[in-house]
């Protein structure tokens, strides 16, 4: 039997607005050379613990790939706790043969008054043949 979601008072869930700056800022957090002030530029939108990270690593793993606000999507374990969910295709997925799929998965606490990205994880995944027409072979 699956578990059902939480329910999160429409009040207390993240706003769109907040996700779509919340994916913005973790696509910018991939090159950090255009950012000057790492601590201070992020500290809005990431937790001191994610920001030492991103430092650490030099960036966050998945370089040229822009996850899009429209591939979203949020999971709600609490009242404090949510899970951004993106993915990202690569390629073109019309030839029928096996193709990949990246998908972001954001972990987000609410603390002091706001919304923050926590923890970043990504996973690679096949997708088996997507064809359109039937394998007559």
């Amino acid at each position: 039997m699956m578990k059902p979601k939480y329910q999160v008072p429409t009040n207390q869930r993240l706003s769109d607005t907040r996700i779509a700056r919340l994916s913005e800022k973790l696509n910018e957090a991939s090159d950090l050379s255009k950012v000057k002030q790492v601590r201070t530029y992020f500290k809005p939108y990431f937790t001191d613990r994610l920001i030492q990270q991103i430092i650490e690593q030099e960036g966050l793993h998945f370089k040229e790939m822009n996850f899009d606000m429209n591939t979203a999507t949020v999971n709600y374990a609490s009242n404090t706790s949510a899970m951004l969910i993106q993915s990202y295709i690569p390629g073109n997925i019309l030839t029928g043969e096996l193709h990949y799929v990246f998908d972001r998965e954001a972990h987000i606490i609410y603390a002091n008054g706001a919304w923050k990205v926590d923890k970043v994880s990504d996973h690679l995944r096949q997708i088996p043949n997507m064809s359109l027409e039937p394998d007559l072979q």
